[in-house]
């Protein structure tokens, strides 16, 4: 987890767009270009399916709710998706994600000052070393504060079909 948070930070710098697929990813049928649909929708985001994590799995997860809230105050930033920013706190003890196996980026919303200032806010807590915040949860979050409703594709309403495993 910490490794591909990293990773996408460095990959950002020297490309316009990100797009992962696990090796045990298959696509079914035939998709158009991802990143022409990012460009023709005005989105940032091409989401898979919502998924949750657990804080019974995860010890120390729910805490990413308390950095969210700190990083709000201290900047005063509205989130830009009310009703997705509202499902992260819906819940006791569980954090929604995108199951990102399959996910595609415009960088240039990654490298927004506000984005930017949010990864540094959790890498300073140390959050993703001390309780394994993996970057689905961190992602769904970031979506949440930084793009409006949208700019955030999903996948199975762009009829992207694909089987996981076949």
């Amino acid at each position: 987890m910490c490794n591909e948070w990293r990773t996408f930070r460095i990959i950002m710098i020297n490309t316009a767009f990100y797009a992962r697929k696990k090796f045990w990813f298959f696509i079914l049928g035939t998709w158009p270009n991802v990143f022409d649909l990012l460009i023709k929708s005005n989105a940032v985001y091409i989401a898979n399916r919502r998924e949750v994590d657990f804080e019974y799995v995860l010890p120390g997860l729910t805490r990413l709710r308390n950095l969210t809230i700190n990083f709000l105050n201290k900047t005063k930033i509205i989130p830009r998706n009310p009703a997705m920013f509202a499902d992260i706190f819906n819940r006791t003890m569980e954090i929604p994600n995108y199951w990102n196996n399959f996910e595609v980026v415009d960088l240039s919303f990654m490298r927004r000052k506000e984005v930017v200032d949010f990864i540094q806010a959790v890498d300073e807590s140390r959050g993703i070393f001390l309780y394994r915040w993996g970057d689905a949860p961190l992602r769904y979050i970031m979506l949440a504060l930084f793009a409006n409703a949208t700019e955030v594709l999903h996948r199975e309403q762009l009829r992207l079909a694909y089987c996981h495993p076949c």
